[in-house]
């Protein structure tokens, strides 16, 4: 699903001078770990409190800890709430909820806001404390697509393969345009989320979907206003159904959201998945005495709708 995959490739403002340098060298004991992504307009925040063992870049999450929050003066006590998974896990911009241990959240009265100053600490169980401050970035102002424009698909499937030979087919492109608030942010992501699905009379949860786009979730875009996105699969079946062919489907809401992320964030993305190639159970991005990430972001979206292209 769209969120452990992108915990898979994330480990899902602080001070360069406040983070804790990546060690080159594997862990003889467990490490500690915190990954967060506190976002504008999200109602909760959250972080997933996990462990490294030794030799794995796997975490394993961490029941039984003491999780705080601050914004200014006032604090949030979190409690262990696997139905939070969109705060713990950075897919802040699907609205999906995954069930999974280890991750703490807590309400926000009127919503995260732009230009918060956030702080955390969590005391594990086993004695350490893990620590972090941000601010919260702007948001990128989405111009197009228009809500709920229709975007017509060629047909359901992606790879076409015949005889000794594999291609990839385009099934739909669009534009998506937007401003960025100044200064630029220190990276800017573009993400698509199918939300729900419609065959006849019928409607299915959109998790049921696989979406395959170019410039991917995980594409630096801060350095465009402009990018044509290339949709190579829009695959969705019906989980009640006992055989896994793909749904002939009459249309697919699916929400188009661009985020603007802080600087923890950019760096933690270029250590693990650029050049540095930094292991996630060696990083760390705006947090004090652990590995992970706690980050902020700014997210904008509008939902687009999916109709069959004419033969």
């Amino acid at each position: 699903m769209e969120v452990l995959k992108r915990l898979g490739g994330l480990a899902l403002i602080g001070l360069a001078a406040c983070e804790r340098a990546p060690d080159p060298v594997d862990y003889s004991e467990p490490s500690a770990a915190i990954h967060a992504v506190i976002a504008a307009g999200s109602p909760v925040v959250g972080v997933l409190v996990a462990r490294f063992t030794p030799g794995s870049e796997s975490p394993v999450p961490v029941s039984g800890a003491d999780v705080t929050f601050a914004r200014g003066e006032a604090t949030f006590a979190a409690r262990e709430d696997p139905g939070n998974g969109p705060a713990c896990f950075g897919s802040l911009l699907a609205g999906l909820a995954e069930a999974y241990p280890g991750c703490y959240a807590a309400p926000v009265p009127g919503g995260v806001a732009t230009g918060d100053r956030w702080s955390v600490v969590v005391r594990f169980p086993t004695g350490e404390i893990a620590t972090g401050d941000l601010v919260v970035p702007s948001p990128p102002w989405l111009l197009e697509p228009a809500a709920r424009a229709r975007v017509p698909v060629q047909n359901f499937g992606i790879r076409l393969t015949g005889p000794g030979t594999s291609t990839v087919q385009r099934l739909a492109s669009y534009k998506v345009r937007w401003t960025l608030p100044s200064p630029r942010p220190p990276r800017s992501e573009l993400s698509l989320f199918a939300l729900r699905v419609f065959v006849g009379d019928r409607m299915i949860e959109g998790r049921n979907c696989d979406l395959e786009f170019a410039p991917g979730p995980e594409t630096d875009v801060s350095g465009a206003q402009e990018v044509t996105v290339a949709v190579y699969r829009a695959e969705c079946r019906d989980p009640a159904s006992p055989t896994p062919e793909p749904l002939h489907w009459d249309s697919v809401e699916v929400r188009v959201a661009a985020a603007n992320y802080d600087t923890a964030y950019a760096r933690y993305v270029r250590e693990v998945t650029g050049a540095e190639s930094v292991r996630r159970n060696h990083a760390a991005a705006g947090v004090r005495g652990a590995l992970g990430l706690f980050a902020g972001a700014a997210p904008a979206a509008r939902t687009v709708v999916f109709v069959p292209a004419a033969p």
